[in-house]
Formats: structure tokens, C-alpha cells, sequence
């Protein structure tokens, strides 16, 4: 047997909104009004840094889904459903930001190449 356990805990920051909106548009049958409600709910946040007492310049964010919020962790959901169904090598179970997918066969050799194959699944 082999496992791997892949965290996606800074992947919230990296959800391409377009991507988003288009998954929940086809996959998930998010009629126009409420996409356009839902990118108003991504769009036009901004962000700066504070080191030392010094606040950075605020910057737009034009990627991620806002941490800490209800809504946040259901879209971030939404958008890695179909992970599931990509790794065809392994066996996955996915709960949040965490993802763990097993192998089992033989050898040890044979589940870690397996494993190795759904992983680079996983990544495509």
C-alpha cells in the first residue's frame, strides 16, 4: 500500500475565479443572476502587508476565494468536486483542503508507480 496526503491549505488563495464561475456555471447549473452575484461576492477585494508596524500599498486580489467566510469553504468545495473523478490510478478521498489518495497492490513497487500515476492525475 501507498498514501499520499496532499494539503491544498494555501490553494484557496490560488482559485482562478474565472475557473470558478465557469465550473459552477456547467457543472453545477448556477443560473446567470446568481453568477453575477457570486462574482461580485470575489470580485473587487484588496489586500496589503504589515511588517514591523508598516503597512504595505493595498493591492486588488484578482484570485482565491475569501478565507473565513461561510461561503468560502462550499465554493473551494465546488471547485475541486471533479478532482474525484480525474484520478483513475488511486483510490481519493477529499474533506476540505485535504486530500488523500491510496494505492494498494502487491508490492510495495507496483503501489508507489501507482500511486506516482495518480498523483501526476491529481496534478493535470
Amino acid at each position: 500500500m501507498a498514501v499520499a496526503l496532499v494539503d491544498f491549505r494555501k490553494a484557496f488563495d490560488s482559485v482562478s475565479q474565472q475557473v470558478l464561475l465557469e465550473k459552477l456555471r456547467a457543472n453545477f447549473g448556477i443560473c446567470h443572476k446568481a453568477l453575477v452575484w457570486i462574482a461580485s461576492y470575489l470580485n473587487g477585494r484588496k489586500q496589503y502587508t504589515v511588517v514591523n508596524g508598516y503597512n504595505s500599498d493595498t493591492m486588488p486580489v484578482s484570485v482565491g476565494i475569501p478565507q473565513g467566510s461561510v461561503l468560502g469553504p462550499t465554493l473551494f468545495s465546488l471547485f475541486v468536486n471533479d478532482l474525484l473523478s480525474s484520478v483513475k490510478s488511486g483510490s481519493v478521498y477529499l474533506f476540505a483542503d485535504d486530500i488523500t489518495i491510496y494505492c494498494i497492490k502487491r508490492t510495495v513497487d507496483e503501489a508507489v508507480a501507482q500511486l506516482d500515476k495518480a498523483l501526476d492525475e491529481l496534478y493535470d
